[in-house]
Formats: C-alpha cells, structure tokens, sequence
C-alpha cells in the first residue's frame, strides 16, 4: 500500500523493492549495488520498464538529486505490470495435485 501511494521510491534494487515499484507503475531512484550479484539483472529490468533513474552515489551522497527528481516529475508515470503470480502458482499446484490423483 506504502509503494502505491508515493509519487517515487528511492532505494536499492532488491526483489521485492523492484516487484512492488513495476507492480503498482510507481517510478525507484536507485543506487548501484555493487554486491549483489543480481544487480545487472535488476537494473536492466527497471531500466528497460522505464521507471527507474540511476543515482550515482556521489549524486545521493552531495544531495545532488534534481536531476533524477526532475526526471521523474517530467516524465509519464510508468506502466503497472500486472500479477499472474498467484495464478501461475495455483495452476501449478492443481496440476500435481491432478496428476497424483489419477
């Protein structure tokens, strides 16, 4: 609910963060991630996606942040994606539980 009722988020790439931005169309100002072998994967996705603005960490460290913020209040809010997730799973599950009953 939090991720749906800001105007941006501004954080890290992880899963969930990223799932919660595309899932609601709410744009993420985000860092590098160094560490986080999964970061390429992330970063290409909320970057094609278009909602999401690389802040270099000098820029989040000196507060240089209009540029990314004017980015964002210049641009369309992205797409919402849909969720098929649960979907996807509960046909899964039917499937087996199908196939073991017959």
């Amino acid at each position: 609910d939090l991720t749906a009722s800001c105007d941006v988020v501004l954080s890290k790439l992880g899963y969930s963060t990223v799932a919660e931005c595309m899932l609601n169309g709410t744009p993420i100002i985000f860092l590098p991630r160094h560490d986080f072998v999964e970061y390429p994967v992330l970063e290409k996705a909320v970057l094609e996606w278009g909602g999401g603005y690389l802040l270099l960490e000098e820029e989040f460290n000196s507060l240089a942040w209009d540029e990314a913020l004017n980015k964002i209040e210049s641009t369309p809010r992205p797409r919402a994606l849909p969720s098929t997730g649960a979907q996807v799973c509960a046909d899964l599950i039917e499937r087996r539980v199908c196939a073991r009953l017959k």
